[in-house]
């Protein structure tokens, strides 16, 4: 089964998943290769799992869930729900971040610091130096963190993004002009 190939009228390949050994048409499949060289024909269900199964080495639920066939659907989809409710509480706590690091530097409440706009939706942390592609070069993506954990360093100032695109042009035409 897991070698063979069938042709629908359509023109449609389908195939045998050597996991859960169910056919299944050619596009809800991954080719992975073994160790050895030979292509291991696993569809994309049985991969996902078995990514989810090593990322928790620890919880023999999971380990004996992955060759009982029947469950397997049931499974993933309560960590697929784990994975939604555990996104959003980290959503959460980044929009907890966001608002802790703009009111520190915008005021209670916040304000741009240029055109004074008060809609906290379109405020947002600017460098003052204009080094803002060095920093995320060193800190990584989640600026919040780092300015949090460096102890809200006095290079950061709030602008709304209309403030903040127009200090990027004029940063950009008087480079031009300097040049």
């Amino acid at each position: 089964m897991q070698n063979s190939v069938i042709t629908s009228p359509d023109g449609q390949e389908w195939l045998g998943c050597t996991k859960c050994k169910m056919l299944k048409p050619n596009s809800k499949f991954m080719a992975r290769e073994r160790k050895n060289g030979k292509k291991d024909r696993v569809c994309k269900k049985c991969h996902s799992l078995d990514v989810l199964t090593k990322t928790n080495l620890g919880s023999d639920v999971l380990k004996q869930l992955k060759y009982d066939w029947n469950s397997r659907d049931g499974l993933i989809e309560h960590l697929q729900k784990y994975r939604k409710k555990t996104r959003n509480k980290l959503s959460k706590q980044h929009q907890e971040l966001r608002r802790e690091i703009i009111t520190y530097y915008g005021g209670d409440p916040p304000k741009c610091a240029i055109c004074e706009c008060d809609l906290y939706e379109v405020l947002s942390v600017d460098h003052l130096f204009n080094n803002g592609a060095n920093h995320r070069r060193q800190v990584g993506s989640n600026i919040y963190a780092s300015i949090k954990k460096d102890n809200f360093p006095q290079e950061f100032q709030v602008l709304c993004r209309n403030c903040n695109w127009l200090k990027n042009l004029a940063t950009r035409k008087y480079k031009k002009i300097q040049e």
